[in-house]
């Protein structure tokens, strides 16, 4: 095989990967931006969402609607529930890691440290109101 030819097919390999990976990122990130859409929902309007989606893609009947939109509150309540429950919890965990990072990091890295995770903070409360 001479070079021309061994390049020519480097580069439809090379170009396949490409076009593969770039599929999977896409992907990626369409389903996170249906996700933090579907987040910030108040749980009408998430409830609304889902029900929405079900019946275009199965197309429910309006018994169908009536009896998955019942189940769909129930879920929904029971999430909240759990959420709140743990909530404390998660944030005792998070708080108790952060002080082992802190221990192992130099002052002038845990300054930066508490900047990051304010960031963070901040950042995620912004996300949390859209």
């Amino acid at each position: 095989m001479n070079t021309t030819k061994i390049k020519l097919v480097a580069g439809i390999v090379a170009l396949f990967v490409l076009g593969i990976s770039i599929g999977v990122l896409g992907n990626r990130i369409s389903t996170e931006r249906e996700f933090r859409k579907l987040a910030q929902f108040d749980p009408e309007k998430r409830k609304a969402y889902i029900l929405q989606k079900y019946t275009k893609e199965l197309h429910l009947t309006e018994t169908q609607q009536a009896g998955i939109g019942k189940i769909i509150d129930e879920k929904i309540d029971e999430i909240a529930q759990y959420t709140q429950r743990y909530k404390e919890e998660i944030d005792t965990i998070r708080q108790r890691h952060d002080e082992r990072i802190k221990a192992l990091l130099s002052p002038e890295q845990q300054q930066l440290f508490d900047e990051m995770k304010q960031r963070m903070r901040k950042r995620w409360e912004k996300d949390e109101k859209k």
